[in-house]
């Protein structure tokens, strides 16, 4: 069922819509949006690979917007393959691959995310960790993982509590502190990383939010004027 959209999450989906529509180079793309917890949700279908890399950048420029899920599907591509890790029984989506330690309703994967995951090379289009990563002792190891399964222009899409919150503190089966500078860690080349290129970073009282897409294939990471824009 269709939650009921807040005051805020309102006003942030007309605002984005009216931008939106003043631009015409959407108006070749047939997708829907919607606004939950100031997170756009972006369903639909495009051309190209680059009509969705321009919607994300079109909504991640919205103040208020923290991230951006899209599961746009390209035009004459399969429908995207999302892996949802630590999901236990409850997954974003019902669609979307569960990965945890235990089984139980939700899980379609049972391994642990401390090893090496079962999951071949490229194989994802989105990969969500959820309120997960606070709980990774291995943690450079997992990102490694993850930026392994992730394809090019894939897009790993993650929450964590922000360090000075309550949440953060308040459950003592957290391992480790996050803030945006945990993120840029992972945005910079060094030994034992393979790096992530920013979409979309944010953060609210509570949870630090970010997009990020595997820097691959000879890519180049970003210049320090972006890095700037997304992390000082």
């Amino acid at each position: 069922m269709r939650k009921l959209l807040s005051g805020v999450d309102t006003s942030l989906l007309e605002h984005a819509n009216e931008i939106l529509s003043y631009d015409k180079r959407f108006s070749r793309c047939s997708f829907d949006l919607d606004i939950q917890g100031q997170v756009a949700h972006v369903t639909g279908t495009v051309s190209h690979n680059d009509d969705q890399f321009m919607i994300r950048k079109a909504l991640s420029r919205l103040k208020g917007i923290y991230a951006i899920w899209d599961m746009i599907t390209v035009n004459g591509q399969s429908p995207p393959v999302i892996f949802d890790i630590g999901c236990g029984n409850q997954k974003q989506y019902s669609n979307f691959i569960g990965i945890d330690r235990f089984p139980c309703d939700g899980v379609d994967i049972v391994a642990d995310l401390e090893r090496p995951l079962p999951v071949r090379d490229d194989a994802a289009d989105h990969v969500f960790a959820i309120h997960v990563l606070e709980h990774i002792h291995h943690l450079i190891e997992l990102m490694n993982e993850l930026h392994r399964i992730i394809k090019l222009n894939g897009v790993l899409h993650l929450m964590v509590p922000r360090a000075q919150s309550d949440n953060a503190v308040g459950d003592p089966t957290h391992v480790r502190f996050f803030n945006k500078k945990t993120v840029a860690f992972f945005c910079r080349q060094a030994a034992r990383i393979n790096p992530f290129k920013p979409l979309c970073v944010s953060e609210d009282n509570a949870t630090i939010y970010a997009d990020l897409t595997p820097v691959k294939n000879g890519q180049p990471l970003l210049d320090e004027k972006e890095f700037a824009y997304y992390f000082e």
